[in-house]
């Protein structure tokens, strides 16, 4: 695909309810929606084949997504993708039935790149090796999951539980 575009981010709904998404584009494009801020859990909402005018949200049927309930102050992760250049623009009806189209940036934040991401780790207190195993935790700014391995020391970790060997 030549000059393919992909933007991504954030969409935070202001209203809890069942929400409609629309995608327009000067070509081929999808739009895909995740049940969190986690890119992994994203699915396809809607598409356009062939294109469309600038904000024509009707010429196709599939160009609008079938209805979904979100929460109002959660994060979900968006992601628009289009074969070739133009314009490129997602909309939404809101739970009130108030059409927003294309989003309004208040709803919207950018995507952080995983090198770009702020890891934070839960406290652990201080350990000795005649202790229990104990669990560790982190979160990540992305809404990636965090692995833990060990790099060096008399330890082992599996998935989040860590026992000190010596």
């Amino acid at each position: 695909t030549d000059n393919a575009q992909r933007i991504r981010g954030f969409v935070c709904p202001p209203q809890t309810g069942i929400y409609t998404f629309w995608i327009a584009s000067e070509a081929k494009s999808q739009l895909w929606l995740s049940t969190n801020t986690n890119p992994q859990n994203k699915r396809i909402m809607s598409k356009i084949d062939g294109g469309t005018r600038k904000n024509q949200w009707n010429k196709y049927a599939s160009q609008q997504s079938e209805s979904i309930f979100l929460v109002a102050g959660n994060q979900y992760y968006i992601e628009a993708i289009m074969n070739h250049g133009g314009h490129l623009s997602v909309g939404w009806k809101m739970p009130d039935n108030s059409l927003d189209r294309p989003i309004s940036g208040r709803y919207l934040s950018t995507w952080k790149e995983k090198n770009n991401q702020v890891i934070t780790f839960f406290g652990i207190p201080d350990k000795l090796t005649t202790d229990e195993a104990f669990t560790i935790g982190a979160s990540a700014s992305s809404g990636l999951p965090v692995d833990f391995s060990i790099l060096s020391g008399p330890a082992t970790v599996t998935g989040t539980t860590v026992t000190l060997t010596g």
